[in-house]
Formats: C-alpha cells, sequence, structure tokens
C-alpha cells in the first residue's frame, strides 16, 4: 500500500483512492511538488479567523434571535419561551386542527391558525405573558419577554 506525507503526517493511499497507474503517478507528483507547511502564515490565518468570529458573534448579539414554537398534537413545543422585546416569535401549526395563541394578559391573539400555517408576533413590551388555545384550553404555555 502507497503513502504519502503531508504536513509532516502520513497518509496511506487506499486502494479506492489509487485509479490507474498514470492517475496514481500525478497525485503522487503533486503531492511531492506542494509547498512544505509555513507555521507563521498558518497561525496568522488562524488569529484572522478568530478576530473574524468574534466580530460575527457580537454582530449577532444585537440582532432579534428568531423563535419559532410548534402546535401539534394538542401542546405548544416548547412550552415556554425567553425572547428580547423586539424579537419576533413564530407558532407554526403542525396538527391537525386549528388553534390559537391567545395571552390571558390580554397582550396578543393570533385568531385561528389553520393546520399548515403559521403567525408571528413581535415582542414590544418585557414581561411575562402565560398564552393558551382558545379551542383547546388545556394547551398551555408562557413567552418570557426581557
Amino acid at each position: 500500500m502507497k503513502s504519502a506525507t503531508i504536513l509532516g503526517a502520513r497518509w496511506l493511499l487506499l486502494p479506492s483512492d489509487r485509479g490507474s497507474p498514470g492517475r496514481q503517478a500525478h497525485a503522487m507528483a503533486m503531492l511531492q511538488r506542494s509547498r512544505p507547511w509555513n507555521p507563521p502564515v498558518a497561525g496568522l490565518a488562524m488569529l484572522l479567523g478568530l478576530v473574524t468570529l468574534g466580530v460575527g458573534v457580537a454582530c449577532r448579539a444585537d440582532t432579534p434571535a428568531p423563535q419559532t414554537v410548534i402546535m401539534d398534537a394538542g401542546r405548544y413545543e416548547p412550552a415556554a419561551s425567553t425572547v428580547r422585546v423586539g424579537d419576533a416569535i413564530t407558532w407554526i401549526n403542525k396538527d391537525l386542527v386549528p388553534h390559537t395563541v391567545t395571552s390571558q394578559a390580554g397582550g396578543f391573539d393570533s385568531g385561528a391558525i389553520a393546520p399548515g400555517a403559521s403567525w408571528t408576533f413581535t415582542a414590544t413590551r418585557p414581561g411575562e405573558f402565560p398564552y393558551t388555545c382558545t379551542f383547546h384550553p388545556i394547551m398551555q404555555a408562557v413567552l418570557h419577554v426581557r
């Protein structure tokens, strides 16, 4: 079984990787001509990647996080959701019958959501909002807005 050394590590060429003798010779020649690993350049690339990741996370912290609640089998999943003021939350009805998303304190009311349909609400004020389905009062959940 043939092997090749890449970046200081030895790699075995499996039978499925070998192909025809000409293709195999070409692959070995390409491996031998490859430039050696340059640690300073690799370190700089890793540093830039980490900085970019940090910027991406920082930008994401200010963006509203989408939330989804599934209505199925006569329940809301998850039964408790937490969002920030300005975040949107979407309820998707995957059940066979219509449901509602009705705040018991009067903060929001979806009306009937048909099977396969959805409804989206944007949180405008902080608080704790228990809600239920007016058609099926046993379905209960809570929306926490921070």
